[in-house]
């Protein structure tokens, strides 16, 4: 009986340390970040403002409330850097605790315009392969020599060469951003502030880790080519949606049911618009309606009939109107000249495209101030072949755009005229908004995408 006894003893103590008292006590090793994103001058909540934990560039996005919430986050000091369009952007250091939540709320001010300047891009991606970017500043010519200079570098890893300067009334002004990778051990981000004109625009700086070595746009291929990020607004890859690819755009949306097919290269996917279905793509912002940009596709089974154009509140509703008209590709940036004088309006010389193969289209588009035309540029599988001149800027077109459609039937004249959709699919669709990319740029992408 006492032998029972011990032994009923020995396995009750050892199910008491197992459940109990003698167990190892759980710990929480990982943390929380918690807060609100709000407008400084109306203390409503600012939704969809991008937020990044560095290092290591973890990022979330504030919800409809302007809250956001990070879990299982690795203890130590982060820096949170908050962006979102139209606001300069704020950061503040914070500090991870285990088993903890930190609250870090944060205010955002809208951003100051910078009045008679456009820029390059206001995201430079390094990638892993760049140590040097180059970021341009234009000067619209509307109110003389513009002087500007940089500020907000909180980093030991960035530096701006010249950090001040002077851009003439009609011309732009380039400043090398360089990064030290000696200083990089995990993915970064960080923003920087060129003031001019009374304002101030935020530079976007992402960098992944990697040895560098290399200047220019992008990461390099094998094949010889390159990405170009620099000054990327809006990449379409279409693998099974319209989802733009890079920090910039909004994302598009396939109307009327468009189909996804094979694309450039083996393995991804491309996006068809079917003619009886009237389908096409539709991007809630109007994309190119600037003075400066570059807009390049893959199409294939292309015939005559619309491409792609700018719905605009001025001018019949339209301008930036890319067509096919008798084998040749048609370019106008004005509504007005569509409309009244299309049948007399020259085409693009350019090889004939054929249909079955997969061709790449790039499109740039350059304003000199005090010029009244903009220069346009048609460029065939990365070769420039031929150049208009368009009256882009002394009519109404530019800044009156409302949103982008590609493919599909173009209903313009308040509804009263229409033009019949082109057959085709489309693949790789890049827009630069303000960036006018060179003849090697679009060589490069070219050899990057085929």
């Amino acid at each position: 009986m006492k032998k029972n006894f011990v032994i009923f003893s020995l396995v009750a103590t050892a199910l008491f340390c197992l459940l109990g008292s003698c167990a190892k006590p759980i710990y929480d090793n990982t943390g929380t970040v918690y807060g609100t994103i709000t407008d400084s001058q109306t203390g409503t909540p600012v939704r969809n403002a991008e937020i990044t934990l560095t290092p290591g560039n973890i990022s979330s996005v504030s919800g409809s409330n302007g809250t956001y919430e990070y879990y299982d986050i690795t203890p130590g000091y982060y820096k949170l850097s908050v962006s979102a369009h139209g606001y300069s952007y704020n950061s503040r250091q914070i500090l991870v605790v285990a088993g903890q939540t930190t609250i870090c709320d944060m205010l955002l001010y809208p951003e100051e315009q910078v009045n008679g300047i456009t820029f390059s891009t206001t995201t430079l991606n390094f990638g892993s392969d760049y140590d040097e970017l180059v970021l341009e500043l234009y000067n619209n010519g509307n109110a003389g020599d513009i002087s500007w200079n940089v500020s907000g570098i909180d980093v030991p890893w960035l530096s701006v060469t010249p950090s001040n300067g002077m851009v003439e009334m009609g011309k732009s002004a380039a400043m090398k951003v360089m990064v030290n990778r000696t200083f990089i051990t995990q993915d970064e981000l960080t923003f920087f502030n060129v003031n001019a004109a009374g304002g101030s625009k935020s530079i976007k700086v992402q960098v992944s880790e990697g040895n560098g070595g290399n200047s220019g746009g992008g990461g390099s291929d094998d094949n010889g080519g390159s990405n170009v990020a620099n000054g990327l607004y809006a990449y379409y890859k279409f693998e099974g949606d319209c989802k733009n690819g890079v920090d910039g755009a909004s994302n598009g949306q396939g109307i009327n049911s468009p189909s996804y097919v094979d694309g450039v290269t083996s393995g991804t996917k491309a996006i068809k618009f079917s003619v009886s279905d009237n389908s096409y793509l539709s991007v809630p912002e109007p994309m190119i309606d600037g003075a400066n940009y570059t807009i390049s596709f893959w199409a294939k089974g292309i015939s005559d009939g619309h491409i792609f154009h700018v719905v605009s509140s001025g001018e019949r509703d339209v301008a930036f109107i890319l067509n096919m008209r008798d084998g040749a590709l048609t370019y106008m940036s004005r509504g007005h000249q569509f409309i009244y004088n299309y049948d007399y309006v020259r085409s693009f010389s350019h090889p004939a495209i054929n249909s079955s193969e997969w061709t790449m289209i790039t499109l740039t588009s350059k304003y000199t101030a005090g010029v009244s035309n903009a220069e346009v540029k048609l460029y065939i599988n990365g070769e420039y072949v031929d150049v208009i001149h368009e009256e882009s800027m002394a009519y109404q077109n530019v800044g009156y755009g409302v949103k982008f459609q590609f493919g599909g039937e173009m209903v313009y004249w308040s509804g009263q005229k229409s033009l019949h959709s082109s057959s085709m699919t489309i693949d790789n669709l890049r827009i630069y908004d303000t960036r006018v990319l060179s003849a090697s740029e679009i060589d490069d992408i070219y050899n990057y995408e085929k």
